[in-house]
């Protein structure tokens, strides 16, 4: 017993996530705890980013207001800002105030209503830093993360809020009528975020954005202000797209999805799927007079082919939408109960 005993006390340690060090007082003990090998001393992840962050400034017909952006790309004195479009819509007037307090003009380079994103061309005459882009493919649900926003310019700090990923999912959003709805990659918090925030990143506990702060996914003026964010990888395919012409030109098909490899066997057995299929995206919704729905899509399909090209995952679906257009007759070639069918989708 007393064996035993010793044995649990000199293994207890390793099996926690905590790493005691000494300091120079031997009566003081420090407690670094540790997430997947990442510090959970948020003030150590929001020093290393918040140089990559910087205040938009825009002003409308005299008035002035504030949101966020983050530093996409340098090169040379070209200095790409990302933003939110929900930020700099309508503006007379666009400035970017970086986190050392210079503020020059912006030049709007594209924007992307539908996703709420803005890049903006900046020429400063010091080096800058880009912010490092991760992927939310594989943020997963209750991970730590953190909502930065750039430094409010008549009291010199910046906005931090800390919390937990708490729906890391597609999501469909409703536009006026005359509009598309637009299906985006979407990362839900439980973080309050303050209307500045919009247009700053989310990141992780690295300090790598997974996404854009946006206030856009928020479903109405009287919900929360949870802070949402459009996940970094759509954010790169918009991103690409204004780069190279200012514009995003995009197929609409209608159908929310997951990823088969990402599913637990519990949600497989729940869709009657074979429990090693691990490929392909799986139909979890058809929105509601949609090309999806016209062509026959169904919830419980699984899309492993569109014309020419494999869908593995939703990374390859998402891509797939931003070189189609609308009016393209699709061939979709779906995993229906075991069995494999083709289905013909018009895309708007």
């Amino acid at each position: 017993m007393a064996w035993n005993s010793w044995l649990t006390i000199r293994t207890l340690p390793s099996q926690q996530n905590e790493i005691e060090e000494d300091v120079s007082n031997p009566d003081t003990m420090v407690v670094n705890h540790t997430i997947n090998g990442y510090t959970t001393d948020i003030t150590e992840t929001v020093a290393k980013v918040q140089s990559r962050i910087v205040s938009v400034l825009v002003t409308i017909e005299d008035r002035t207001s504030t949101g966020s952006g983050v530093i996409y790309r340098a090169n040379g004195n070209d200095c790409y800002i990302l933003t939110s479009y929900n930020v700099i819509q309508n503006a007379d007037k666009v400035e970017v105030r970086f986190d050392s307090g210079f503020n020059m003009d912006a030049e709007v380079v594209g924007t992307d209503e539908k996703t709420d994103v803005a890049l903006l061309l900046v020429h400063p005459e010091f080096q800058t830093e880009p912010i490092v882009l991760g992927t939310a493919e594989v943020v997963k649900q209750g991970e730590y993360v953190i909502a930065l926003g750039g430094r409010n310019p008549s009291t010199g700090s910046g906005t931090v809020g800390f919390g937990v990923v708490s729906f890391p999912a597609q999501v469909y959003r409703e536009y006026a009528v005359e509009e598309v709805g637009w299906i985006a990659s979407t990362l839900f918090t439980d973080i309050y975020a303050v209307d500045s925030t919009s247009g700053g990143p989310l990141v992780n506990l690295n300090g790598d954005m997974i996404g854009l702060i946006t206030r856009r996914a928020t479903t109405s003026d009287s919900s929360p202000r949870l802070a949402t964010a459009i996940s970094s990888d759509e954010v790169q395919i918009v991103i690409d797209e204004l780069l190279d012409g200012g514009s995003v030109t995009r197929g609409f098909i209608g159908v929310v999805g997951r990823d088969v490899e990402q599913m637990e066997l519990y949600e497989k057995s729940a869709y009657n799927l074979m429990l090693d299929n691990y490929d392909g995206v799986l139909i979890t919704q058809v929105v509601e007079e949609s090309p999806a729905l016209v062509g026959g899509l169904q919830i419980g399909d699984i899309i492993t082919q569109i014309n020419d090209t494999e869908i593995h995952n939703l990374a390859d679906l998402r891509q797939l939408t931003y070189t189609i257009q609308g009016g393209d007759t699709l061939s979709v070639q779906v995993n229906r109960e075991g069995r494999t069918e083709t289905v013909s989708v018009i895309a708007q």
